[in-house]
């Protein structure tokens, strides 16, 4: 039985897995390799996952320092004060989580 079950898990693990990283947003790509799997597990692994997956109202964003702030992908400085618009939820995650799969036929008696 807990070779059945092992093999089950695998199988939605890998499932889910896929679909995360199919449905995360594909702005710089960050989100996307941030992705994997421990054991039957799926993790996303940067800090901000949860604003993209369940959205944020307006906000203001400061540094952690004296220094302006950034993106460093794009090259672009955007000083010491940001007024984020907000936005909207992009649930990645839920939707591969809570997909009707079908599960193969994996042995038994």
């Amino acid at each position: 039985m807990d070779r059945i079950c092992d093999k089950l898990a695998d199988h939605v693990t890998d499932e889910v897995f896929n679909d995360a990283v199919q449905g995360a947003p594909v702005l710089t790509g960050e989100m996307r390799a941030s992705i994997h799997k421990i054991g039957h597990q799926v993790h996303v692994g940067t800090d901000h996952w949860h604003f993209v997956e369940y959205g944020t109202a307006p906000h203001i964003i400061t540094p952690h320092g004296n220094y302006p702030l950034r993106d460093r992908s794009r090259g672009k400085w955007f000083g010491f004060i940001v007024h984020h618009p907000g936005a909207t939820e992009n649930p990645f995650m839920r939707r591969a989580i809570h997909q009707k799969r079908r599960l193969p036929y994996v042995g038994g008696v």
